[in-house]
């Protein structure tokens, strides 16, 4: 029994260090004061003002609208904008060692400050619950799906969260700070034209579960989210763990399992073609970059774990080990998935969705190619993989848009290396089993050149194995 009774105002004694620690800095913080006290006076004076200016039948409506877009603005652009300097604040300020001495891993210190902003946007999301029972007494409100939309919004603020706090830990400025305020413009315009343009209640409608095929859709979303956010958390984890802790392994298996879940969701919600296609290789994209892009060393600490297992184990090694080695097998194996699943995402036997997975699988091997390739010339690795991919996809639509207007195609021919290529090129009218063809010797030749290079970088791996089950 402790003889020191808890203060009634603290955290309790059970909760992480570094969840209490950023709580109380970022509850006082002029970010979120400033935030709370605007959002909840111009909700306050804006419903105000609609509840008298509109009509009976449409006062409802006009409160969902400005709650929904206030709230949103809020918690979706302004809160996960926090987290850009979650990591870098600590890495600038050498205070990452100290927490380490305190026993918190790596995984717990990112978690700490993930769960500190996204319980704040949880405080705010608590406080539009009054003006929501306002607009029940307007009539026209399904409270239970109204409800869920709004704890949908605070799950998906959890997912940016997660991403900004994730790439904190990013030496790049592009990539931890300008890429997120660039993307929160769009974000800003689609709530605005999410509330006032007429599609809220297709969202509410979302939630009467009614419709199976949505239902399944809407499943699809929320694994999605979880994906990427369990990918971003365990990157930041990554950018500040020592060597002997070992986020890849669990990272990459989740993505495996999810490469195979998705598309059988994706084919109960009737989601099929170019769609389906589109949403793996997003699901694909961020476990395979992340993979060909690490550069942790395998230390004896976690080969031994695997090495017990025999045979098996060092063969899952292979895939699962830290390093962009084992990522290059692992790109292989969720390549493999994806081609496997081919007939799920596509059921009809049409060439151009085919087309359509070689180009976007392709176009994720090119950057890390390159990355590999430069070797310890290059400082934040998954920066240049970023700018390799987007500087592929300016040079596609910018051809693409140049060839509009042109009577010959033949040109395209010369960038077939640039494998996103492939997908104009199939639209121009060019022999889709030519593209086939084309698109299986592009991608084969960068996955054979990244499969020798990862070799070649394996070699001392079965030493370290040996070393690690002698000395243990």
């Amino acid at each position: 029994m402790s003889t020191i009774s808890e203060r009634p105002d603290d955290f309790p004694d059970r909760f992480s260090p570094m969840l209490v620690k950023e709580l109380r800095q970022g509850l006082r913080a002029k970010t979120f004061v400033i935030v709370f006290l605007i959002l909840q006076g111009l909700l306050g004076l804006i419903l105000l003002v609609a509840s008298a200016g509109a009509t009976s039948a449409r006062a409802g409506e006009k409160v969902s609208q400005i709650v929904f877009v206030f709230f949103s603005l809020a918690v979706l652009v302004v809160q996960p904008l926090r987290g850009i300097g979650a990591l870098a604040g600590e890495i600038r300020g050498q205070t990452i060692d100290l927490m380490v001495l305190t026993r918190l891993s790596a995984m717990r210190i990112v978690l700490g400050k993930w769960v500190a902003i996204v319980s704040q946007s949880a405080l705010i999301t608590a406080t539009i619950f009054p003006y929501l029972i306002l607009r029940y007494y307007f009539g026209g409100m399904s409270l239970f799906p109204e409800l869920l939309a709004v704890l949908m919004v605070l799950f998906v603020s959890a997912g940016f969260t997660a991403i900004t706090v994730g790439i904190s830990g990013s030496a790049s400025v592009m990539v931890r700070g300008i890429i997120p305020i660039i993307a929160a413009i769009p974000l800003i315009m689609c709530i605005f034209e999410f509330g006032f343009g007429g599609e809220l209640g297709e969202l509410i409608g979302l939630f009467t579960f009614t419709d199976t095929g949505k239902t399944c859709a809407l499943l699809l979303f929320i694994i999605t989210t979880i994906h990427i956010s369990w990918n971003m958390l365990s990157l930041g984890a990554s950018a500040i763990a020592p060597h002997a802790e070992n986020h890849a392994t669990p990272r990459r298996l989740a993505a495996l399992a999810v490469l195979v879940v998705a598309p059988v969701l994706m084919h109960a919600a009737d989601i099929h073609s170019e769609e389906a296609i589109v949403i793996w290789l997003i699901l694909a994209a961020l476990p395979i970059a992340i993979a060909l892009t690490e550069n942790t060393p395998l230390v004896h600490a976690i080969a031994i774990r695997f090495a017990r297992r025999g045979a098996v184990g060092r063969l899952a090694g292979r895939i699962l080990y830290p390093g962009w080695p084992s990522g290059v097998m692992f790109t292989i194996a969720a390549s493999g998935i994806g081609l496997l699943m081919m007939p799920v995402l596509s059921p009809g036997k049409d060439v151009d969705m085919w087309i359509g997975m070689l180009g976007g699988l392709g176009s994720l091997f090119l950057p890390g190619l390159l990355v590999i390739a430069l070797g310890k010339k290059v400082k934040d690795r998954l920066a240049v993989y970023i700018l390799g991919w987007s500087i592929s996809f300016a040079l596609v639509m910018i051809l693409s848009a140049i060839t509009d207007g042109m009577s010959s195609r033949g040109m395209l021919w010369g960038f077939v290396w640039c494998p996103l290529m492939l997908l104009p090129m199939s639209d121009h009218g060019i022999s889709d089993h030519a593209l086939f063809i084309t698109g299986l010797i592009v991608d084969a030749t960068y996955l054979g050149t990244l499969m020798i290079m990862a070799i070649a970088a394996q070699r001392g791996i079965s030493e370290i194995e040996r070393q690690a089950l002698a000395n243990e």
